[in-house]
């Protein structure tokens, strides 16, 4: 999708979908396997992905994801049928570049989500971006996360689900070794290739357990249930009460250990349980095996080595933090300190500049008040463009942009475009500031950046926008007069 020259995509693109886009195509076209593959995992992008506004002429109003709201990406104000294949540029005021905001409040009730979406100058062509990653790129990881996210949304609930997720916190928590915890996840999933299961399997074998011979072989009979290690379980007197009560499955039986409220009887059960199967497996290919009156002895004698394995490690010195103050550039003659804050209770953002020369004196401040745009990057991004911006309206032709963003910065120093949701900020920054004689964007920890944060702050209190030239507004020239001081 990002490389539209590669030969991959121009011999995909002439045979399949030659007149639209990957995301448009019909799923009922023919194609090899691979083409196949691509169109299921199509489905993962359709539902996870959105669309980043830029000039609006590739999004359908009602049909595409594109707003910013993590829980709301798409219009849910139902749309006449005569207009539902109009496209966002519609919505758009050209070439101010600004959003109609009369049209969208008379037509949409998702006024302020699409209000809020920054738009850029530049009008730059529409973007399919990934909101599952901080830099907009899909990845498998990402790309898992988002389906669950999506079950847990549209599917009905499971009481098996609800059951099961006290176990998932407590496997991963056990102080046991990394296989047992594993061992514990997949008996409790019943994922383990019991007789049972691999009849489930259509393997042409007799389910009935090797050892008994009485009951069929599942993970509840291979390590619990079964006659031939009655002895293990009757040797351990904590688990007394759980024998005589019924059990359903593994996950069950483990739920009543873990109900016993200590923690080393659950480990003590699961390494057992490991033992058990572990013996089972030995015994089928015909190799020595424990006896089962050891096997408790063993799993204790494990854990023991187990936890003196890890040594205590020796305490560390206290390293007094750094007090960071602010410097003036050593390559500039100014330095531009941005940053951005968010005012979620009236869903709005601040954006605060401060130019200083080398001397530390002020040149100007910016405190501006906008929309918040859903994320604390995306207006950290926004900040970066306007001080950009700023420095043109006061005259100057080169700076250092300095903010406390590791992410916004390092995107503002990679040369390709940024594919995140804030990636035509990103690009807007990068032309202003290429119209400068010269230029570099820094990284700055917050408290190299107190006053810009502190104007940032500031703008909760204002209207709009408010500058002042050679000088603090009063409520920061304490912080100001404490950082030339030192």
């Amino acid at each position: 999708m990002d490389d539209s020259s590669s030969l991959f995509y121009r011999v995909f693109k002439a045979k399949f979908f030659p007149h639209c886009s990957i995301l448009e195509t019909d799923t009922k076209t023919r194609g090899s396997y691979a083409w196949q593959s691509i169109i299921k995992a199509r489905e993962v992008l359709l539902k996870g992905g959105v669309w980043r506004v830029g000039d609006g002429r590739k999004i359908k109003i009602w049909k595409t994801r594109w707003l910013l709201e993590d829980h709301h990406r798409s219009i849910v104000t139902h749309g006449p049928q005569l207009l539902q294949d109009c496209t966002v540029d519609q919505l758009i005021l050209k070439p101010r570049m600004e959003w109609d905001s009369a049209l969208i409040d008379k037509l949409l009730y998702d006024a302020e989500a699409i209000k809020n979406i920054p738009l850029s100058d530049r009008a730059p062509p529409d973007k399919f971006c990934w909101p599952g990653t901080a830099n907009g790129l899909y990845t498998v990881k990402s790309g898992y996360h988002s389906l669950l996210h999506y079950e847990k949304q549209h599917l009905p609930g499971s009481s098996t689900k609800d059951t099961l997720q006290p176990i998932w916190n407590s496997v991963w928590s056990l102080q046991i070794p990394k296989k047992c915890q594993h061992f514990a996840w997949r008996a409790s999933r019943e994922a383990l290739p019991t007789r049972v299961n691999l009849c489930r399997r259509r393997l042409p074998i007799d389910p009935t357990c090797e050892n008994c011979r009485n009951s069929p072989e599942d993970v509840l009979h291979a390590v619990w249930t079964c006659p031939s290690i009655h002895l293990v379980w009757a040797q351990e007197d904590w688990t007394q009460g759980i024998r005589a009560s019924p059990v359903m499955d593994f996950a069950d039986l483990f739920s009543k250990v873990l109900a016993t409220a200590y923690q080393q009887n659950s480990e003590v059960f699961i390494v057992i349980s490991w033992l058990l199967w572990q013996r089972r497996n030995k015994k089928r290919l015909g190799q020595d095996v424990l006896d089962i009156d050891q096997v408790g002895n063993k799993a204790r004698a494990y854990l023991t080595e187990f936890v003196s394995s890890f040594e205590t490690p020796p305490p560390t010195e206290l390293i007094p933090a750094v007090n960071i103050k602010w410097q003036p550039s050593r390559d500039f003659v100014f330095k531009v300190n941005y940053d951005g804050a968010v005012f979620q209770e009236t869903n709005e953002a601040g954006i605060g500049v401060i130019v200083r020369n080398q001397a530390g004196k002020v040149m100007a401040t910016l405190v501006q008040k906008v929309r918040y745009p859903q994320s604390v990057e995306c207006i950290e991004a926004w900040a970066a463009k306007r001080a950009v911006q700023f420095i043109s309206e006061i005259g100057l032709s080169e700076a250092e942009f300095e903010g406390d963003s590791k992410t916004v910065v390092a995107a503002l120093n990679v040369s390709h475009p940024s594919a995140a949701p804030y990636g035509h900020l990103i690009a807007d920054a990068q032309s202003l500031a290429r119209a400068l004689t010269s230029f570099c964007f820094s990284h700055v920890k917050r408290q190299g950046n107190a006053l810009a944060h502190a104007l940032a702050r500031m703008a909760k209190t204002i209207d709009d926008i408010e500058v002042w030239m050679e000088d603090v507004p009063p409520p920061t020239k304490r912080l100001y007069l404490s950082e030339i001081s030192s």
